[in-house]
């Protein structure tokens, strides 16, 4: 969730960070080997994947905790 409030800032630093200052033009420039537009899907999808892979062991952990009987 709090990949959608910094969104436009990631957008912006990776504009800058690519070179495209102007918001008219389609950005061509590359960051870490990705466009600045998708790199805020690329965040999406990691961040889904990883909370996906780590699910279960929260909630592996949360079940040998005293909290499972509440």
């Amino acid at each position: 969730m709090s990949n959608v409030v910094v969104n436009a800032a990631l957008l912006e630093l990776a504009n800058q960070a690519a070179g495209c200052t102007t918001g008219d033009e389609e950005c061509t420039g590359t960051v870490y080997g990705l466009t600045p537009a998708s790199l805020i899907a690329n965040i999406a999808v990691a961040s889904g994947l990883l909370a996906a892979f780590f699910m279960p062991v929260i909630g592996v952990i949360l079940d040998f905790t005293s909290y499972r009987r509440l």
